[in-house]
């Protein structure tokens, strides 16, 4: 389904989402729970990807070697010797603060099945599963204002709550990366508990396609081909 973008004046924004370099999380569901757990610091990974990174570099550093002036060698190979410690040690930080700030602030969703609750702990939110309105994935969609905040788009999850005063909306994560997200929310649709919303938007135009990856009580599920 499209329509044109439209701003949501009662549906009021609550702080800001987690934005992730690294995007730390798991979806594990149980009879019991569902939650989206912060994955453990990758130990081994890290100097995987620093070796790799480093043997690029040498690669990069062959022609230098092989036609190269002689006397120049050695200040090039500093170079490029300082350039690959100073990206490792700069993917090193990224993964490691990634991982640990998602370990810090606790799982973005937690569903239990069990007292039928959802709790968001980064906003210290937990409510009856039946005041969630629905959770959304928006892709490339504009500020309230109508600006793009990044030139390559961007994917957000957020949680709609049912308020005394209207709904509101609790952004959970957010990656700058667009359609990042749309796997998870597809697996969470597929677990039938909340309802689930795809928005995206169309860089330069007022288009927005909307689609439900769930049923809902009023209409089913939109699967037609033109949803981007």
């Amino acid at each position: 389904m499209t329509s044109e973008f439209k701003t949501y004046p009662k549906l009021s924004i609550v702080n800001e989402p987690v934005v992730y370099v690294i995007d730390p999380w798991k979806l594990v569901a149980t009879e019991k729970k569902v939650v989206l757990e912060p994955l453990p610091v990758p130990w081994r990974g890290i100097p995987i990807i620093c070796c790799l990174f480093i043997a690029f570099c040498g690669l990069l550093y062959v022609p230098v070697w092989v036609w190269g002036e002689p006397e120049s060698r050695g200040g090039i190979a500093i170079l490029f010797a300082a350039f690959a410690a100073f990206n490792c040690i700069l993917i090193s930080t990224l993964v490691y603060h990634s991982y640990r700030w998602a370990q810090k602030n606790g799982p973005p969703i937690l569903i239990d099945l069990i007292d039928n609750t959802f709790s968001v702990a980064q906003h210290q939110l937990c409510v009856p599963l039946d005041q969630v309105a629905y959770l959304e994935v928006r892709n490339d969609m504009p500020d309230d204002q109508g600006n793009y905040r990044f030139e390559d788009g961007t994917s957000e999850l957020i949680l709609v709550v049912r308020g005394e005063e209207g709904p509101k909306r609790y952004p959970l994560i957010d990656c700058s990366t667009s359609e990042h997200y749309d796997a998870l929310a597809r697996e969470i649709a597929q677990l039938k508990i909340v309802p689930v919303k795809r928005v995206k938007g169309v860089r330069g135009s007022k288009l927005v396609y909307e689609k439900w990856l769930t049923p809902q009580p009023d209409h089913e599920a939109e699967m037609t081909g033109d949803h981007p």
